[in-house]
């Protein structure tokens, strides 16, 4: 698609370029991209697309392991942020969202049983987000879930 002198591919490269720039020279920020690997049905011209994207997002990549369940809250804890919010804040912004998600899930259920795990949901959400905070636990999950379970990703 042209985009005045150029095209959207040339656009969109200039500005990952520039957003990665600006990142490594920025304390305490994080971009997040998602680049799935290149599959054979994809054009030739697709792939060295993909290839240069992860040219320029994957200059200060670095080899990871993979952690289990709810671990990722503390490795993200140790490398993502300079100062992690004191346990008290965390503690709060949990036990704040916990009736919200409890009085959600009590909305649609039908039987006592439901209602009991409603609760059970709100107490183990408000522990996850103790562990996860500032970040979202689902946010986490997804990360680590839905795009470590792709293929090759």
């Amino acid at each position: 698609m042209k985009v005045l002198k150029t095209d959207l591919r040339e656009q969109i490269l200039n500005f990952l370029k520039k957003l990665t720039v600006a990142d490594a020279n920025a304390p305490r920020t994080v971009v997040l991209i998602a680049l799935p690997s290149s599959q054979p049905r994809e054009t030739l011209q697709h792939s060295q697309l993909l290839q240069t994207l992860d040219h320029f997002v994957g200059r200060k990549d670095a080899l990871h392991e993979p952690v289990e369940q709810d671990e990722v809250f503390k490795v993200i804890e140790r490398r993502l942020p300079e100062a992690m919010p004191e346990d008290a804040v965390a503690s709060a912004a949990a036990i704040a969202y916990q009736p919200i998600l409890t009085q959600m899930r009590k909305a649609y259920a039908g039987t006592a049983a439901e209602e009991q795990n409603a609760a059970e949901e709100g107490i183990l959400l408000r522990d996850r987000m103790r562990l996860a905070y500032p970040f979202h636990p689902s946010l986490l999950d997804l990360m680590r879930q839905r795009w470590a379970s792709l293929p090759e990703y």
